[in-house]
């Protein structure tokens, strides 16, 4: 087939394979979903000789359009979409199947993140039931809501990452259940655990521990070279976050706590270092954040909690007659 013959289809396929090897499995995972559910469809018989700004634009403008879609994507969805038509169009274009150098670039705007978190009652409930209820979950649920750390960071924690001693916890990897690409079928997609590098440089990081969860952990869980991963019943294989997020799911329906789902821990960590006066700083490096805007964004612009404690510190400059 000559190269102006090449489906653009096809082309998109090309460079998912050619990235597979220079993203992490999960972000590889995510970009195939995307190429399979929003962009083949549309480019599967359009031919690369064909391609021009009026076909970008048009691709564009159907996505949120298409009837078949339950929901219009979100903006970070959008995002994604256009990336990888970008980078698409760039491979193209340097091999030889597309004669011009197209990109699509609408305005997008930004999500507002909305962080939900737990009431401090609630919250209290939850600890309640925890410290009395020891078990290896209970111990991932308290480290989680205390270190602030995400559930793929817990689950893949190891006996050697814990420091008790000194007091801290190192977070070297992450595991999560991806998709099998070479096994998915129509109605039915083989799933297997990945272990891989954290999210980001950043999300290496070291992180100190309350002592009352030092003292929680070292009397409920096993530190042992034959038990490896600390909160897999096996010990031998990581945890499923599917396991501890069920288990999560269901202590709250037992205390009558209504469901925030498992990452909500992590936002409850951080608005309560807020209101108890950590600088940004800190707490950036703490949850391992790329940026230290992403943690200005998500928590000192969204946490109603903070802003009332805040307001609360205003005092009348005047004594207030009567």
């Amino acid at each position: 087939m000559k190269k102006s013959e090449k489906f653009f289809s096809t082309l998109l396929e090309e460079w998912l394979e050619q990235t597979k090897e220079q993203v992490k499995h999960s972000t590889y995972c995510k970009y195939e979903q995307i190429t399979r559910l929003h962009l083949k469809p549309y480019f599967k018989s359009i031919d690369c000789a064909l391609i021009s700004q009026e076909i970008i634009l048009a691709f564009y403008e159907s996505l949120n359009q298409d009837p078949s879609n339950e929901k219009k994507l979100s903006t970070t969805s959008l995002r994604c979409v256009c990336m990888i038509l970008n980078r698409t169009l760039g491979y193209g274009y340097e091999h030889g199947y597309l004669q011009l150098r197209l990109k699509l670039s609408p305005k997008l705007s930004r999500d507002r993140h909305l962080v939900r978190v737990f009431s401090k009652e609630n919250q209290s409930l939850l600890e309640q039931y925890l410290f009395d209820h020891p078990s290896l979950y209970a111990c991932a649920i308290l480290l989680a809501l205390y270190s602030g750390i995400r559930i793929g960071e817990l689950c893949a924690l190891r006996y050697d990452d814990l420091n008790l001693a000194d007091g801290y916890l190192k977070i070297v990897r992450t595991v999560q259940r991806s998709v099998v690409i070479s096994q998915q079928k129509a109605n039915h997609k083989k799933t297997e655990l990945v272990i891989s590098e954290p999210k980001s440089k950043n999300a290496y990081r070291l992180i100190p521990l309350p002592n009352f969860i030092i003292v929680f952990l070292k009397e409920h869980l096993l530190f042992s070279e034959s038990h490896p991963y600390l909160f897999s019943k096996s010990g031998i294989t990581p945890l499923d976050p599917r396991t501890l997020q069920y288990f999560y799911k269901n202590t709250l329906e037992k205390i009558q706590v209504p469901y925030l789902n498992f990452h909500c821990l992590r936002h409850t960590f951080a608005t309560r270092c807020i209101t108890l006066g950590w600088d940004i700083r800190t707490l950036s490096e703490i949850l391992g954040h790329a940026d230290i805007k992403i943690t200005m964004e998500y928590y000192f612009h969204s946490s109603m909690e903070y802003k009332k404690i805040q307001m609360q510190k205003f005092k009348p400059l005047i004594q207030c007659a009567g």
